[in-house]
């Protein structure tokens, strides 16, 4: 009798080394399910912030596209008897002038410089915008915009003919000629490790059929 009872209370309850493997089992299995749950947050995170990222260069591709391609051919005086096209072409940083946006009330012209720019942390694609007027060099109230943040660096290049009866090529540069150039591109490069890649855009000014530039006098305010 003494030892079925035993053998009783023996299956009825466990030991204390079954409890812990049991707890500890528990505790692995629930570590490991915790453990997956963070990586699938961190990926679902990480991939809404590739989307977010791609659908932001997406948008600032395309406006881009949109002020290249409405350059004015404009010249303005520079000396008595001297010309320059309000257009200044360089590796780093391009300006030009497209036509006033209609929110902004229109009917006129602004100036545009699209460039790199640093901060203590980080380096950003930023605009500057002021409203254009025909005085080379002249300094007025300038916005500044940050298109794109962490870009490691950019590009422009410039396809074109910069002297007569030469063949059109790419340059790294387009100043001192009195039209614009029949192509620009720009590059993009991001951070290291960055997933996020740049098509080089390509845009086509829209200029008038012979590619000059239309004379901007001083004191003028449109085109």
């Amino acid at each position: 009798m003494t030892i079925k009872r035993c053998t009783a209370s023996h299956e009825a309850g466990f030991t204390l080394l079954e409890l812990v493997i049991g707890l500890t089992l528990v505790m692995l299995i629930t570590t490991a399910l915790f453990g997956g749950l963070r990586v699938a947050v961190r990926a679902w995170e990480s991939g809404d912030a590739a989307v977010e990222r791609d659908q932001e260069i997406r948008l600032v591709r395309n406006w881009l596209r949109r002020q290249l391609a409405q350059a004015r051919p404009l010249l303005v005086r520079a000396e008595p008897g001297e010309f320059m096209l309000a257009f200044a072409g360089e590796a780093q940083t391009v300006r030009f002038v497209v036509p006033l946006p209609g929110h902004l009330g229109g009917g006129g012209l602004s100036e545009l410089t699209v460039r790199i720019a640093d901060t203590d942390t980080a380096r950003h694609l930023i605009v500057e915008h002021e409203l254009f007027h025909p005085e080379p060099l002249a300094s007025h109230a300038r916005k500044q915009k940050i298109l794109l943040n962490d870009v490691a660096a950019i590009r422009f290049a410039y396809f074109g003919a910069q002297e007569a009866d030469v063949e059109p090529s790419w340059h790294g540069s387009w100043s001192e000629v009195l039209y614009l150039p029949s192509l620009i591109q720009l590059q993009v490069r991001f951070a290291e490790g960055e997933p996020t890649d740049w098509t080089p855009l390509v845009v086509a000014p829209m200029i008038d059929g012979q590619g000059r530039a239309a004379p901007v006098w001083l004191g003028d305010t449109g085109a």
